[in-house]
């Protein structure tokens, strides 16, 4: 069995992550997502718990075509010492794979982790659709369209998480 894995906060889970995602199940038989930033939640910048990124993934890809069995998750909590934050993705890939194949895009300074794991192989894909989650969460709690900018799970639970409390809760704080 050949592992993935692809690392990101998904906050939310928009267009370009689901063509990463899907192009990743292409050459591999499970895809393992580590949601970064585990322990924080119902702010602005990370909105959403593991949880319901887990859901919001697992919903996009479902609806993409995609095996519910080829779908993994393990929530990391942040570390300022890169060095014990790699030691967490390697604990989590472990579970089910020595090697994983790593999969993602240097879109930005921001991916500079995706070479902090020699071991495994890395498979870089171009940056096809530039899209920022920033953009989608301004405009999500601005009342602005988005939709555009996720696929229709992703957009379902928006939808849904925008009927709640803590949707309120948030879009009441100033940026």
């Amino acid at each position: 069995m050949t592992l993935g894995l692809y690392i990101g906060r998904f906050q939310p889970f928009h267009n370009a992550h689901l063509g990463i995602a899907l192009e990743s199940l292409r050459q591999c038989d499970k895809l393992l997502f580590v949601l970064g930033s585990a322990q924080q939640s119902r702010t602005r910048k990370n909105p959403f718990t593991v949880e319901e990124r887990s859901s919001m993934i697992r919903a996009s890809l479902e609806g993409a075509g995609v095996s519910p069995e080829r779908i993994l998750f393990a929530g990391i909590e942040d570390h300022p010492d890169d060095a014990v934050w790699c030691q967490r993705v390697k604990a989590a890939a472990a579970r089910y794979s020595p090697k994983p194949v790593l999969f993602g895009a240097e879109k930005d300074d921001s991916a500079y982790y995706l070479r902090i794991f020699p071991e495994w192989e890395l498979r870089i894909f171009p940056v096809q659709i530039s899209m920022s989650a920033t953009e989608i969460r301004q405009r999500y709690f601005a009342g602005q369209v988005f939709e555009h900018m996720v696929q229709g799970g992703a957009s379902s639970f928006l939808h849904q998480f925008a009927q709640t409390a803590d949707f309120a809760a948030l879009k009441a704080v100033q940026t």
